[in-house]
Parts: structure tokens; C-alpha cells; sequence
């Protein structure tokens, strides 16, 4: 997905330039940078990370106070592009 930033020309009208984008070799440095900002990011508050019930595994929780629902993401770096990413759930 390309990102991009607003800002305004000279008239004040408001122009959009793409964000250059860095590539994720490694979904744990992607995990850790989002939940470090994860209130910032995805308006979330951080509960857990890599936490564990019974034989399940999740990489974060989150609580999402406006629709008052727990929030579990699951990272992954996708295999045919080293420099996107997909979450699921």
C-alpha cells in the first residue's frame, strides 16, 4: 500500500507527494515498531505481546475502548515481496 504525506503549495492549496516506503525483513523489528506506536498507528491501547493460551499463540493484543472489543493481530511478512506485509485479524 503506498502512503502519502499532505502538504501545502505556496497558494496554500494542498498537494499529496508518496512517502518512500522501507522494507521488513523480519516481522518482529515491523511488531515492535507498530506497538511501540500502536495507540498512534491503529488508535489501539497495547495489552500484550507474543502472548499465549493453551497451544495458541497470538503476536498482539490490543483493546480498542471505542467499540469496547479486544484486538488480535497476527504479523507476517508476506513470501513472494520482502517489502510488504500483511496483518490478519
Amino acid at each position: 500500500m503506498k502512503l502519502y504525506k499532505v502538504k501545502p503549495d505556496s497558494t496554500d492549496q494542498l498537494l499529496l507527494s508518496e512517502i518512500d516506503s522501507i522494507g521488513f525483513t523480519k516481522e518482529k523489528r515491523l511488531q515492535n515498531l507498530i506497538e511501540d506506536n500502536i495507540s498512534l498507528t491503529l488508535r489501539i491501547n497495547f495489552i500484550a505481546s507474543e502472548f499465549t493460551v493453551g497451544k495458541y499463540r497470538m503476536d498482539t493484543i490490543g483493546y480498542d475502548t471505542e467499540v469496547q472489543s479486544f484486538i488480535i493481530i497476527e504479523w507476517q511478512i508476506a513470501r513472494n515481496n520482502l517489502n510488504e506485509f500483511n496483518d490478519v485479524n
